[in-house]
């Protein structure tokens, strides 16, 4: 439900030219749910595409997160994002093969294909242009009186690991300094070992579900997948501050991971090891900041109340008789102005109902 002025809430609809709109191929993913990353991986000797192979991508910072996905049988992989905000650092990368060494491909945010659209002429009527300049004008006097700041309290971004409490925390600093960071795994009373199959180093999480004896456990440093434990175990105990453990099968979107080994650095610094050859770094920009456009009328009598949206509620709750009060107050600008409701009844059909209403100056 909205209330708006008259002329501003009218109901346009563009009309496309005529053309062929069956779908020849589809090059992009609609993003039909939210923010999404895509693209493809190939094989950087010969630029075949490489499928059923994992791709990782990490958010690093605030809100961190991890996600794994295995390509489809052209090589592509889709990432659906969280609802966060701002600009974030991901970082994406490929498991570890020793086949064919990954390439990852990115897919730009929009279509760069060529697209015509119609380019009606714009004309105001004398209503319509005294209309736009009123708004204009309430516009920027709300830019000046409106020193409400928005409430940075609330967020949907957790300030924790992604997979919630560990099993076990190891914090290197309360135990004697070791030369090496095996040593801390074999060594100690440790979920987590160092074995070694075909002359190769691997981890081994402890636990006592069938599941961890087949699946491989998930090795993370500051949120980044690491699939090589050489490159994990080449780093210094003294850039380390604890490891995180899971001693359970985790499930993160398709894939199963024998438990998660996560390593946290003291500096964010991934405690100065390599990180997987495959991998890119991208400073995404999530969703916007939301305009702090008011929509209720000044706490103060002393301030103008210039809302040109003087109404929106986009989920507007029926109680069981099928009603709903509500309390608008007039803003102080005369004119006419638009209720507008629309909504979808329980047996799917669409509802519109519009009510035009006059506010006149005292």
């Amino acid at each position: 439900m909205a209330v708006a002025p008259e002329m501003a809430s009218e109901e346009n609809t563009l009309q496309l030219p005529d053309q062929d709109r069956r779908l020849q191929q589809m090059d992009f993913y609609p993003e039909t749910r939210g923010i999404s990353i895509t693209g493809k991986l190939i094989d950087s000797t010969g630029d075949n595409a490489i499928s059923g192979a994992r791709v990782n991508l990490s958010i690093i910072g605030q809100g961190r997160d991890f996600m794994a996905i295995q390509t489809d049988d052209s090589g592509r992989y889709f990432f659906s994002l969280p609802a966060y905000r701002g600009y974030r650092d991901l970082f994406l990368c490929a498991a570890k093969t020793s086949e064919v060494r990954p390439r990852i491909l990115v897919d730009n945010d929009f279509c760069t294909s060529p697209i015509q659209l119609p380019s009606p002429v714009f004309i105001l009527t004398p209503e319509e242009r005294a209309l736009a300049f009123q708004m204009a004008k309430n516009i920027r006097i709300q830019e000046v009186f409106n020193t409400e700041k928005p409430d940075e309290t609330q967020t949907t971004e957790p300030d924790r690991a992604f997979y919630g409490k560990p099993s076990y925390v190891l914090y290197l600093d309360e135990y004697v300094l070791l030369p090496v960071l095996e040593e801390y795994f074999n060594e100690l009373a440790s979920m987590v070992k160092v074995r070694k199959r075909n002359g190769e180093k691997y981890f081994k999480v402890l636990g006592g579900r069938p599941e961890m004896g087949i699946y491989d456990p998930l090795v993370l440093i500051d949120w980044v997948a690491v699939d090589d434990p050489s490159k994990i175990l080449a780093a210094s105990p003294v850039n380390i501050d604890r490891i995180e453990m899971i001693n359970e099968p985790y499930i993160k979107g398709d894939i199963t991971f024998g438990g998660i080994i996560s390593i946290i650095s003291k500096n964010a610094d991934f405690a100065g090891i390599d990180l997987p050859e495959s991998g890119i770094f991208i400073n995404y920009l999530f969703l916007n900041e939301p305009s702090q456009v008011p929509f209720k009328p000044s706490a103060s009598a002393n301030i103008p109340d210039t809302r040109n949206t003087v109404f929106w509620e986009p989920s507007l709750i029926l109680d069981e008789d099928n009603k709903a009060s509500i309390s608008i107050t007039a803003p102080d600008t005369p004119g006419r102005y638009t209720i507008v409701l629309k909504g979808i009844d329980p047996h799917g059909n669409y509802i519109y109902q519009r009510k035009v209403v006059e506010v006149v100056e005292n």
